[in-house]
């Protein structure tokens, strides 16, 4: 309680407190009434109603622009190409184009203006594409792995890995064939690939010992060839691939021809003509990847196979690279310069694979395949394909002799029974400086897998993995462009398809054993595979320069913007209405290059201790070894897709071709002693000087290598991994 005072006291003050409230939200009050007094009165909305009339409804969408009429188009689909018989491989949508046979394909925006009383047609020319892909992968899984407690002494691992080292320098100089950098696109490449193109006619074998060696030239090439020797089909690598990943899949097949049972009727649902797929056979459609995942119990799904199995080895490396081209390509070509074109395969496998037996050395059997395609085939269809029919026949008879009568005429008008006609209009487009369709693939992988076990059996079944390491690189580029009906280049035409691959592999195997039980290990069974194609649909043959198509590349590269009525009706384009040329200022560029390296080192040293073996498991079971099983594989394509051309040359005509196909096998040497002073000696006095430096090793007799087993079987170029 307060006193009378002190209560009159605050009394006041609180009264005074409330006053000064009220008036400072009187003098806020008063300035916020201002304000809205001042606003102006606005009035209600105003509601108009709007009425919208179109008499006029929009056509379906087409990305094209016709300036005439066009005629029905005949049915079934067909590609851009079609009009001068272009023949597109199978590829899953949306890659596939379509187009009416007869509708007219504009590579990209068409400008019409009108002069001289015809339109004067500008099309908007193609780019340039390119892309540089690099893939590395490094994996080193060296263990260490001790379940018993012998008195076993190991080697350090470092000297399986300088040798390693040393056979990576003989396998580079094995790789004697020439190969085009990517160069500086700044300015022409034609003094580039110009001397790889010379370089590739003066290839001579390596001058490595022991080193097989086989080189085909120029008109050579086309075919296929294994190991140096002409087949008629390539390896199919189901076949030589190590036992232990075959009894790991044996349902699985790669082949095209197998088919696949429905569960349902029994009827057969392989593929459909045509289709290149390949099926893998006794495998459900869209398998679910999480099925038996907690259906069954922990023993279950974690149950080691019966026996006793130490894996030490089957590791498998992969570089698989595809490039599928159908950029650019016309009929008719006119080149102001040279002419360069260049296909080139090289292919290289050294392995050393070999093992000791508690001091006792003994050879093992592996695989080397090189396998090489190269191939161009025409793009028109097979004259017994061409069969046109006469209208009006009826019945087989009149079929038969109305396609007889027929066979042959071919062309726009071949059925129409009236004379081929020249184009009336045509549409030009203009490319300042080069046009570039350039792919640039590496791919490296280097894997080490050298273990160190000292193994004692206590259990009834046993199951060590040691190995069993994956490493991949996979690259699939497709790139799909523009058709032309004639293409005018003032510069050079420069086309390189080049494969580069290389596999090295190490298998020194060291197993010791005590005991008096019976034990063979398993050594060897390893595959080193390089496989490589490069095909092209659409022939070139090369002719004279015209007066006309050199008078027109003249003027066009003195600023024209299109092409005189001596071009366009030149008798080449019969049949064409609409004729679509492209000119080039500079040069016309096409690289795909594909370099592919496998390294890999499986050197084990494996002790097993078996004494009372029996005892210690509880009862008679065998003892498996897998120190081997390996396969390092190198997989490329290039396959361009394009047109019959006729090319009028200004200039010279440079083309060639090579396989170059090397392999050094030991697969009886010494393990860590091997001699590689003089292999190593000979690879760096072969590769540029001061590339490589020479390593002390010791002197020692040369490597006598051993031939790979001769495997011949179907196709393998279109296969894939189990």
């Amino acid at each position: 309680m307060l006193d009378k005072t002190t209560e009159i006291i605050a009394h006041m003050v609180g009264i005074f407190h409330i006053t000064l409230e009220e008036e400072r939200m009187r003098d806020i009050y008063e300035d916020f009434a201002a304000l809205r007094l001042a606003e102006a009165d606005l009035g209600s909305l105003l509601n108009i109603t709007v009425i919208v009339k179109a008499p006029y409804s929009p056509d379906g969408f087409s990305p094209y622009t016709n300036y005439r009429d066009i005629a029905p188009p005949a049915e079934g689909p067909g590609f851009f190409f079609q009009p001068f018989g272009y023949f597109m491989p199978q590829i899953p949508l949306p890659m596939q184009i379509f187009l009416a046979p007869d509708a007219i394909f504009l590579p990209a925006h068409l400008t019409i203006e009108m002069t001289a009383g015809r339109p004067l047609l500008i099309l908007e020319p193609p780019g340039s594409v390119a892309t540089a892909t690099y893939q590395y992968a490094w994996l080193e899984d060296n263990d260490d792995f001790e379940l018993g407690r012998s008195d076993h002494v190991f080697e350090d691992t470092a000297a399986y890995t300088e040798t390693l080292k040393q056979y990576h320098t003989v396998g580079q100089a094995l790789e004697a064939a020439p190969r085009l950098e990517m160069p500086d696109f700044s300015a022409s490449v034609r003094d580039d690939a110009l001397a790889t193109t010379q370089a590739v006619a003066l290839t001579e074998a390596a001058p490595i010992t022991g080193a097989s060696i086989e080189i085909q030239r120029g008109e050579a090439t086309q075919g296929t060839f294994e190991n140096g020797l002409a087949v008629d089909t390539v390896t199919k690598l189901d076949d030589v691939m190590p036992a232990y990943f075959r009894a790991m899949n044996p349902d699985v097949t790669l082949d095209p021809d197998a088919e696949e049972t429905s569960e349902d009727d029994g009827t057969s649902t392989g593929p459909e003509e045509g289709d290149s797929s390949f099926v893998l056979s006794n495998s459900p459609v869209d398998p679910d990847p999480f099925a038996g995942l907690g259906d069954n119990p922990a023993s279950a799904q974690f149950a080691v196979d019966p026996g006793h199995l130490a894996l030490a080895g089957a590791n498998i490396m992969v570089n698989e690279a595809g490039i599928t081209l159908g950029w650019l390509d016309a009929p008719v070509i006119s080149v102001m310069g040279d002419v360069i074109t260049l296909d080139l395969i090289s292919q290289v496998n050294v392995m050393v694979s070999y093992g000791s037996v508690n001091g006792t050395i003994e050879a093992s059997a592996s695989t080397s395949v090189n396998s090489a395609v190269m191939a161009r085939v025409s793009s028109a269809p097979p004259p017994e394909e061409i069969i046109v029919e006469a209208e009006g026949s009826e019945g087989e008879e009149g079929s038969d002799a109305s396609a007889e009568g027929d066979a042959g005429q071919t062309g726009p008008d071949a059925t129409a029974g009236g004379p081929l006609s020249l184009p009336s209009n045509w549409a030009v487009s203009r490319i300042e400086g080069d046009l570039l369709t350039v792919n640039f693939v590496e791919q490296y992988s280097f894997m080490t897998d050298h273990d160190r076990a000292d193994i004692t059996f206590s259990s009834s079944n046993t199951y060590i993995g040691l190995g069993d390491n994956t490493v991949a690189n996979i690259t699939q580029l497709f790139e799909l462009g523009f058709g032309y009906d004639l293409i005018i280049i003032g510069g050079n035409m420069i086309s390189v398809n080049q494969i580069f691959q290389l596999n090295v592999m190490i298998d020194i195997d060291n197993v010791t054993w005590s005991g008096s039980m019976a034990f063979s290990p398993s050594f060897g069974d390893n595959l080193v595979f390089n496989g490589a194609s490069i095909t092209a649909t659409g022939l070139d043959s090369y002719a004279e320069m015209q007066d006309n198509f050199a008078n027109a590349a003249d003027q066009l590269g003195d600023g024209a913007i299109t092409v005189g009525g001596d071009v366009a009706r030149d008798s080449a384009f019969e049949g064409i209405d609409l004729l679509r040329v492209l000119y080039i200022d500079g040069d016309h560029t096409m690289i795909n290059s594909i370099r592919q390296t496998n390294v890999m080192g499986d050197s084990d040293q494996v002790h097993l201790a078996l004494d009372n073996f029996e005892a210690a498991t509880g009862a008679e079971a065998s003892v498996s070894l897998v120190s081997g099983s390996n396969a390092a594989i190198n997989l490329a394509a290039i396959d361009l897709y394009g047109t019959d051309s006729t090319v009028h040359v200004g200039g010279e005509v440079y083309s060639d071709a090579l396989i170059y196909q090397a392999e050094l096998i030991d697969t009886g040497a010494n393990p860590l002693g091997v001699n590689l002073s003089q292999l190593t000696s000979e690879a760096v006095a072969f590769l540029a000087e001061g590339m490589l430096t020479t390593p002390d090793l010791p002197d020692t007799e040369e490597i006598a290598p051993t031939p790979a087993p001769d495997t011949t079987s179907p196709d393998v170029m279109q296969t894939m991994l189990a």
